[in-house]
C-alpha cells in the first residue's frame, strides 16, 4: 500500500474516534443548554459530516486531543462555548 492509503486509514478512523469521543458529548451537552434550539441540533446530520471531514483534515492535531482525557474534556468545553457565543450574536 501506498502512504496515502495509510493516511486515509488513519484519518477516516481517527475522524470517527473523534467524532465519538468529542463531537457527541460536545452536542449532548448543547442539547442540555439549550433544550434542542441550537441550529446544529436541528440539522445533526449535515453538522457530522461536516465535523467528519474537518476532523479528517485536521487528524494530526485531534490526536493530542483524543490521547489527553483532560484535553480532550477542555476542547469539548471551549467547543461548547464556541457554539453558544455563535448562537448569542
Amino acid at each position: 500500500m501506498e502512504w496515502y492509503q495509510y493516511y486515509l486509514i488513519y484519518a477516516v478512523s481517527g475522524a470517527l474516534t473523534a467524532w465519538w469521543a468529542i463531537y457527541l458529548p460536545s452536542i449532548q451537552l448543547l442539547d442540555r443548554f439549550t433544550d434542542g434550539e441550537h441550529p446544529i441540533l436541528q440539522w445533526q446530520l449535515v453538522s457530522s459530516l461536516v465535523w467528519i471531514t474537518l476532523a479528517m483534515i485536521t487528524m494530526p492535531i485531534l490526536t493530542i486531543v483524543l490521547l489527553s482525557e483532560a484535553k480532550r474534556k477542555k476542547f469539548i468545553k471551549s467547543l461548547v462555548r464556541g457554539y453558544l457565543a455563535k448562537r448569542d450574536e
